[in-house]
């Protein structure tokens, strides 16, 4: 019987969690800096908000059909070409901030073409865990991938703000570095590219039919989603507090603004979702075993919708 190597000596996985550690950093660093220098430029909190609306939106619209065709696509290749698009892009936006050229539509395409690169690096991250994580470990790995999103909420902002208040660009251009970091770390993990492997020769006579199929699964796939009650109104939910999540922190940087507060002093108010997300991962398992899921969401979003009532009293 071979000996199962324990999570934390699995090159492989940490190099993968290492690369999306490292991925999330970046744009936590530019999700402060990017409304501010939108409202710097424009003084419109209204545009600010199109920016960070164009990203969500075009993020949940790819989500799923990216879920199937990534299951189509050689993974390892996706995941690298994602993460380096994602590199091209904040490298293009530093360049026109030090360049002085910075206009909204700027923004909003930059915005959307980093959400469709990010909606097929979460599903690739996902099921390459599973490809070099045995079974029995999956729950630890998995906790400890979700760690790193919250890590990187708690440390990215306040650094952004740092960031930016050493310069207008500098935030962009340690995002790009941030970037083709992960993907070296990436491309050192040695992600699975399929589930099974397929030759050439084959991989082009079927060229068309998977083309065909990639839609047609995307299809299927909004389609069951859809007739799954009680998982469809989960996902709606959860895409409605996704929503409202990234509507509020306009208001919230526009109001800490208006008090006087800096970038530094920004980003360390935001620095509290950090805090709260790397609580409630812990709390989780605990509180699943409590509640079932469907009272679990309630409590979520009673507690979430007086959390932001509460943001109103001062």
């Amino acid at each position: 019987m071979t000996d199962i190597v324990p999570l934390r000596r699995n090159v492989r996985f940490q190099l993968l969690w290492i690369g999306s550690a490292v991925s999330e950093l970046g744009p936590e660093l530019t999700r402060l800096a990017m409304p501010l220098l939108v409202l710097a430029l424009t003084g419109s909190p209204g545009l600010a908000g199109v920016v960070a609306a164009a990203r969500t939106v075009a993020f949940l619209l790819v989500q799923i059909p990216a879920g199937v065709w990534v299951d189509r696509w050689d993974r390892r290749r996706t995941l690298i070409s994602a993460q380096g698009l994602q590199a091209v892009v904040s490298a293009l936006l530093a360049a026109l901030v030090l360049a002085d050229q910075v206009q909204i539509w700027h923004f909003v395409t930059l915005a959307v073409l980093d959400a469709l690169c990010a909606a097929f690096i979460e599903p690739v991250v996902g099921t390459a865990i599973r490809g070099i994580v045995p079974t029995s470990q999956l729950h630890s790995a998995y906790a400890q991938e979700e760690s790193r999103t919250h890590a990187a909420g708690l440390v990215g902002p306040p650094l952004g703000g740092l960031l930016y208040s050493l310069g207008r660009a500098v935030p962009f251009v340690v995002d790009t570095v941030t970037f083709l970091a992960a993907a070296i770390f990436y491309a050192l993990a040695k992600v699975p590219r399929r589930p099974a492997n397929r030759s050439q020769a084959s991989t082009r006579e079927e060229q068309h039919p998977v083309q065909g199929g990639m839609r047609r699964e995307a299809v299927e796939a909004v389609t069951w989603l859809w007739r799954r009650r009680g998982l469809r109104e989960v996902t709606a939910a959860v895409m409605v507090l996704n929503l409202l999540g990234g509507a509020f922190l306009i208001p919230l940087i526009v109001l800490v603004g208006e008090r006087g507060g800096s970038a530094l002093t920004t980003g360390a108010v935001l620095a509290g979702l950090g805090v709260g997300g790397l609580a409630g991962a812990l709390l989780s398992g605990r509180l699943g075993k409590l509640l079932p899921p469907g009272r679990l969401l309630l409590v979520v979003l009673t507690v979430f919708g007086a959390a932001l009532a509460a943001t109103a009293l001062p």
